[in-house]
């Protein structure tokens, strides 16, 4: 029996520059189709920041307080999973189309830190 849904590879990319020692954050529109997530990496000017996602279908954060962001994006270029890869969860993200995922961000650092996030996965089209 065929799916229902068609698996599209789409990334979510965000690029945020928080000033010194400020929080600010930054929503991204998922679309009208819903989109699973798997993995997330990132880079930035200073990794001392605090991170925390919100999608707007859940009204909920994913992470119970900010935290650190290599404990959220991954380190030396290799990304964090979601889906609990490795942990036996395997269950990815799924925001639903036509809400958005706040992102929010705490620079602890001195100086303007420029954050880029991918989050990674798939749109998912009704076949």
């Amino acid at each position: 029996m065929p799916s229902m849904w068609r698996r599209i590879p789409h990334i979510i990319t965000v690029i945020k520059i928080v000033a010194a020692s400020a929080s600010d954050s930054v929503s991204v529109a998922i679309g009208g189709d819903p989109v699973e997530i798997y993995s997330i990496a990132g880079t930035a000017t200073s990794a001392n920041y605090k991170l925390n996602l919100a999608p707007s279908d859940t009204g909920k954060n994913l992470i119970t307080e900010a935290i650190a962001s290599a404990c959220v994006v991954g380190t030396s270029g290799i990304p964090a999973r979601i889906d609990g890869g490795g942990a036996g969860y395997g269950q990815p993200l799924v925001v639903a189309g036509g809400s958005q995922i706040t992102f929010n961000f705490v620079n602890l650092s001195a100086a303007e830190n420029t954050i880029q996030l991918a989050l990674y996965g798939f749109r998912l089209l009704r076949a």
